[in-house]
């Protein structure tokens, strides 16, 4: 066989070869710019990119993404043969038995890693060995090519040789498919250290370092977890450019993503994106609107897909599932006789197709048509004749067709006589069309005596049913590789429980796909191929509705080079292979500028003292590389600015110090500036600082009684009405179990106290927002003073009510007791009076008291059913059974008198008590409030028991020894709504927590070990100058609850201490105070634990929950009652180096400062370096914990610091540390296609 080299041949004219930095030159376009400017290809899609990692990402927009950013041996061209890649050239090897076991790749040449490193044989070798073999199972992503993969060796630096075996017996054999190896090449030198498994199923994906035509940005994690605009860069050292002529004509890329399409095709027609993926109602109707001239600039296209994407019913054809006489071939003819294809075409996909067959689709050159008889066609009369033939007769005229004992499923054992022809179909409601046509399908079967229900599930699910063989029929959907093989291989009996989702095989269907395996002729080996998808069209594991079409619209005015994509299907975005000629050949007509990203301001302290100093940060980043102007305006008429210079795609990070005059609320606003005049290069943002005169306002919180808040009687009767609430004890420690939802879900918590006392409290006053009162007047101002006792009915107090309370009680309903004192002022805001009817009160009562008890109630209403909606946390309305309010003048004062009861008015007082200073809402009881409410301010005194204050858990660090955590009981301030927002309660904390998940370390819970759905939202406990937090616990034994199964806990006893909260006083020096003697955690403002939680990075668990969830994971403070063992736990490795890029003369800093350690200072621990990942540390051990290192060659380096505590215990922390090479300047010889004017400006890209 010959070298294969075969590439794209471009015919160009040279007009200028010319010595620039990195080849990388800027061209004015049209009326473009010159500078600054950059040119992107901007594509959206409704689909996202799920995964960075190519052993993980399923979705079409993650192949094209890995095929941008890594190259396979081959590539695919556009007529969907193989060209050359990361192999320059191929062949089988001579000499080798059989012929064709052995195929030998020569890497192309000057190929480097885009970290640098070169690309040697040894890369692919490892690649290939990686997923063959041994690992063959767990790497499931190229199975079909990894099946015959026997292992790959590195014959020299540049040449890798391929052996191929038959798995079964372990003997070479030759393939047919070596010119079409489609795996992914992945940076060995980043990956080697870990498991096949790992890499996988765990592997973030993360760096992404290849060898495409791309690279990735330093921000493209960032971007990709938060859902936002994905950028790649072209990459200038591409081994493409110089060996095949492959050179990219444009900077740079972005994947733009819509969860709307109809804002897609708007995002295309304003000339926000280059080209979009359209759905098909979508393109429809932007097709139709192109075709009147009502969009200019743009061109719509629809054809045939060049991976053959098919929609199909597939066929369970193993004997398990709700009814195996499906395996009768008869009746699944029947079914393909009585499936109108053409209508389901038209109707359900918009003509948007051609009809299905075989396996293939006609965009190949592998596509078999079907000979005359083969096909079955659709025609109810056939199908029935042949269903009553075979001895299946509706023999009871229900309309559904029995088996008999004639029949073959019978006769084999399949089912038994009498059972009914009928079916269950699986669709996905990802795919809502899919129901449609199952309906459809159920309404013509029926024509056949078949009867066809149809479920909607999510995909997820219909693929955990569909590879356990577990269901009688689906809707499902496949698409292929050029080279036969792939979707052959899903068709044999090697793909079983793996890529297989029918369990299909035939005999003869094996023997022809082994020769289509081992023929290396090309003419003979497609008559196996045509075999094949003959043999499986007449077995019917499917029945092929239609190769439905791609659809995509692109603008014709910001790039030009589509190209033709029905003759050339391989150069569609939906040709997701390596080597794309696409991306080679656009060309842009306009050049763009990119504004500053991820532009943020933070202010610390948020909260200060009059006079005091503030430190702003400003951060920002520029993927062109300008020069950004940060200019603030701190908000109180004070501005200043600061110009700052860093290279393309690294972070911008300013600095300003301010002092304020005067106390008040200021918004700093920042704006960034790239200074190029365009419009949207100046981007601002906002902080608030909250600056405070020292000894004003004081708020002190105190929770403690945790277990000594007696269980009253209203708990009984919850646990006996609503099965929810189990008292698990009736006496000291007092401890309920909460059987939550799902079933299991079961959660010990018990109760604490909170007082909490604010003194000169301006949120909450007179003038115009006295929180717990209405300003039923329109007078504003007096004084009012509060004195309320709530608590929840027991037997006792029901007596002296109507019986419609006695009758109603569940244990929820409350009772509230107590006065309001108004002075005259605060009496004519409230009460809507003036000073007549204040002088003659009595007479004013008796005339007025009805109306003015009925807007109460009315206020109280809309503000627990309206303003502050209690529904999302207590999932009832607030409902007032029984309500009398009082009033007496006495003196100068009017006093009300309450007595309510209802459903909800504690958690109306939770409201109340959130809006205006406490951080957390809760459930309460034995609630006492005391306000006095001036003007201007309020003083406030609460002291309550709170229901569920405490969890049963295990601590977040595990003691030498231990393969989990201790028994504790947390503590963490919440939020309290636990429904997401509907249209009739349309606010809810909970909706930025719905759909998310949290570890269970709940002992004794179903779930233990395992995500589950957040029960509740977390919530930050903010503090500011002169607030306190503190929490305590209980001297002595107390009560803890270990795991050992599901549903089964072992309780022990044990003293009880905090050794850990989130944050600790190490993290906030001289704001935390940990007092074990006194029992106390206190914390002091000021302190904004959300900014703390997100930044910090000393607690990993939290910092990678921040990046998993991007929002608050739980409560803060985190506070741990822990079982006081005396474990020793290890200590916590972490390090930061500077700077962030460097080659071998940098000089870096390695600084594991941030290390740290529960029972030792941080002046205790020791540490070593490894500064190359090898596992042998290259110095000893040390209490300086900064280090300095100098790399001598380039390359991406593990480095790694082990961190030693007082009694041994270590922990190690390993970060990537990327040594670039300081590139040359090449002479670039540059390819230009019908320019006419060429303007060079010299400019220097900034990496």
């Amino acid at each position: 066989m010959e070298l294969n080299s075969r590439s794209a041949v471009i015919a160009f004219v040279i007009t200028f070869a010319m010595v620039v930095p990195l080849g990388i030159f800027v061209v004015q376009i049209g009326d473009a710019r010159a500078s600054p400017g950059s040119t992107i290809l901007r594509m959206g899609f409704t689909e996202r990119i799920d995964s960075l990692n190519p052993y993980l990402g399923l979705t079409e927009t993650s192949q094209l993404f890995y095929s941008l950013v890594y190259d396979s041996l081959q590539g695919v061209g556009q007529d969907l043969d193989p060209v050359p890649c990361l192999a320059e050239e191929w062949r089988i090897v001579p000499g080798e038995t059989p012929y064709g076991s052995v195929w030998e790749y020569n890497v192309s040449s000057g190929a480097v890693w885009s970290d640098g490193v070169p690309v040697t044989a040894a890369d692919v070798a490892w690649n290939i060995n990686l997923n063959s073999g041994v690992n063959y199972t767990t790497m499931w992503t190229y199975q079909p090519y990894a099946y015959f993969m026997q292992y790959a060796e590195a014959i020299d630096s540049d040449t890798v040789w391929i052996h191929f075996y038959d798995r079964i017996n372990n003997t070479a054999m030759p393939v047919s498919f070596g010119d079409n190896i489609l795996i992914s090449i992945l940076p060995r030198h980043i990956l080697e250290g870990m498991s096949a498994s790992d890499i996988s199923f765990s592997w973030s994906g993360t760096p992404v370092v290849g060898t495409g035509p791309f690279i990735a940005t330093p921000s493209l994690y960032d971007d990709w977890s938060s859902g936002g605009v994905i950028t790649l860069v072209a990459n200038p050292n591409y081994h493409g450019g110089p060996n095949y002529g492959r050179y990219v004509q444009f900077d740079k890329m972005e994947f733009h993503f819509y969860d709307d399409p109809a804002a897609l095709s708007l995002a295309l027609e304003n000339n926000e994106i280059d080209i979009a993926k359209l759905p098909f109602d979508e393109f429809m109707d932007l097709k139709g609107r192109i075709d009147l001239g009502l969009v200019p600039n743009v061109q719509a296209y629809d054809g045939p897909r060049p991976d053959g994407y098919r929609e199909n019913v597939l066929i369970n054809m193993k004997k398990a599932g709700p009814n195996p006489s499906r395996l009768d071939p008869v009746i699944r003819h029947a079914m393909a006789m009585a499936t109108d294809k053409a209508q389901i075409l038209s109707q359900f996909y918009m003509g948007e197709g051609v009809l299905g067959s075989t396996l293939i689709s006609p965009v190949s050159d592998w596509h078999y048509d079907l000979g005359v008889g083969e096909e079955f066609l659709y025609d109810i009369n056939t199908a029935n004749a042949l269903l009553n033939v075979s001895g299946y007769l509706d023999s009871n005229l229900d309309g559904v067709r029995e088996c008999n004992a004639t029949s073959y499923a019978v006769l084999q054992g399949y089912v038994p006589v009498g059972t009914r022809l009928s079916y269950q179909m699986l669709v996905r409601m990802e795919h809502p069309e899919e129901a449609d046509i199952a309906q459809f399908l159920a309404s013509e079967w029926a024509k056949i005596g078949i009867e066809l229900t149809y479920t909607v599930v999510d995909q997820a699910w219909l693929a955990t049913v569909v590879y356990s063989y577990t269901y009688d029929t689906a809707i499902w959907s496949w698409s292929m590789d050029p080279d036969p093989n792939m979707i052959l291989f899903t068709q044999s009996k090697r793909s079983w429980n793996g890529w297989s989702d029918t369990r299909y095989s035939n005999p003869s269907f094996e023997e022809n796909y082994n020769g289509s395996v081992r023929e290396t002729d090309a003419l003979a080996r497609h008559t196996y191929v045509d075999s094949c998808q003959s043999i499986n069209y007449q077995d019917t594991p499917y029945i092929i509705f239609a190769y439905l079409n791609h659809t995509y619209a692109w603008r014709t005015d910001t790039f030009s080079g589509w190209g033709d994509w029905d003759s050339y299907p391989g150069r569609s975005l939906t040709a997701t292979w390596s080597g794309n000629p696409l991306f080679f050949e656009l060309t842009p007509s306009v050049e763009y500028n990119s504004p500053p990203t991820d532009v943020s301001l933070a202010a610390d302290p948020v909260f200060i003292a009059l006079g005091a100093s503030v430190d702003f940060t400003g951060r920002a980043m520029d993927a062109d590389g300008d020069n950004l102007t940060f200019t603030i305006d701190f908000g109180d008429g004070t501005v200043s600015s600061v110009v700052s210079a860093e290279a393309m795609y690294s972070e911008h990070v300013v600095s300003f110090a301010h002092s304020y005059a005067s106390e008040g609320t200021f918004e700093a606003t920042l704006w960034v500036d790239d200074e190029s005049g365009i419009p949207g290069a100046n981007v601002s943002v906002v902080a608030e600082v909250y600056v405070i005169s020292a000894g004003d306002r004081s708020l002190s919180s105190s929770w403690y009684d945790l277990f000594n808040v007696t269980t009253g009687e209203w708990w009984g009767l919850r646990w006996s009405i609503y099965g929810l609430d189990e008292p698990v004890t009736s006496s000291y420690p007092y401890i309920i179990k909460r059987h939550g939802s799902p079933v299991g879900n079961d959660v010990y918590y018990s109760s604490m106290r909170l007082d909490a006392e604010g003194l000169e409290m301006s949120e909450i006053n007179m003038d115009s927002s006295p929180e717990f009162l209405p300003l039923l007047g329109s007078e504003r101002g007096g004084n009012a003073s509060i004195d309320w006792y709530l608590q929840y009915l027991t037997s006792v107090d029901a007596a002296r009510y109507p019986l419609v309370i006695q009758t109603n009680m569940d244990g929820w309903l409350n009772v509230l007791n107590g006065t309001v004192t108004l002075d005259r002022q605060a009496a004519k805001a409230v009460m809507n009076m003036n000073d007549a009817d204040l002088d003659d009160f009595s007479a004013w009562w008796a005339a007025n008291g009805l109306t003015f008890v009925t807007e109460y109630m009315d206020w109280l209403n809309y503000e627990g059913n309206e303003r502050l909606d209690i529904y999302n946390m207590y999932e009832y309305p607030l409902t007032i059974l029984y309500s009398t309010i009082d009033a007496e003048k006495i003196g100068e004062t009017v006093v009300l008198t309450y007595d309510i009861v209802s459903w909800g008015m504690e958690v109306l007082m939770a409201r109340w008590l959130h809006e205006s200073f406490l951080p957390t809402e809760s459930m309460y009881e034995d609630l006492s409030l005391k306000a006095t409410i001036s003007p201007t301010s309020a003083d406030v005194n609460i002291s309550t028991a709170v229901e569920y204050a405490a969890y049963a858990w295990e601590t977040a660090l595990i003691p030498e020894g231990l393969l989990t955590g201790e028994p504790c009981w947390i503590w963490e301030p919440v939020l309290g709504d636990v429904l997401a927002s509907v249209a009739q309660h349309p606010y809810s904390e909970y909706d930025s927590y719905d759909g998310l998940t949290r570890m269970c370390r709940a002992p004794g819970n179903w779930y233990y070990g395992n995500q589950i759905p957040y029960t509740y939202p977390p919530a930050a406990w903010n503090l500011s100058f002169n607030e306190t937090l503190t929490v305590s616990w209980p001297a002595g034994d107390q009560t803890f609850f270990r795991h050992l199964s599901l549903g089964m806990v072992d309780t022990v006893t044990g003293s009880m201490a905090i050794r850990y909260s989130e944050p600790m006083a190490m993290d906030l020096p001289g704001l935390i105070n940990l007092d074990q003697t006194a029992r106390t955690l206190t914390f002091t403002g000021p302190i904004d634990m959300w900014s703390w939680s997100k930044d910090q990075i000393k607690h990993e668990r939290l910092a990678s929950e921040w990046e998993r969830l991007g929002i608050l994971p739980y409560g803060m403070p985190w506070v741990e009652f822990k079982i006081d063992s005396g474990l020793n736990t290890p200590p916590t490795a972490l390090f930061a180096f500077d700077p962030e890029f460097g080659d071998t003369s940098t000089d870096y800093t390695f600084d594991a400062s941030e290390a740290w350690d529960v029972e030792d200072s941080a002046d205790d621990l020791e540490v070593r370096w490894d500064w190359n990942g090898d596992g042998t540390y290259d110095t000893g051990w040390s209490a300086d914990r900064v280090a300095h290192h100098q790399f001598s060659t380039p390359g991406t380096y593990d480095v790694t610091v082990e961190v030693r505590d007082s009694l041994g215990l270590t922990d190690t922390k390993t970060i990537q540390v990327v040594i670039v090479v300081i590139p040359e300047f090449p002479t670039i010889v540059l390819p230009i296609i019908a320019v006419v004017v060429l303007l060079f400006i010299p400019w220097r890209r900034r990496r």
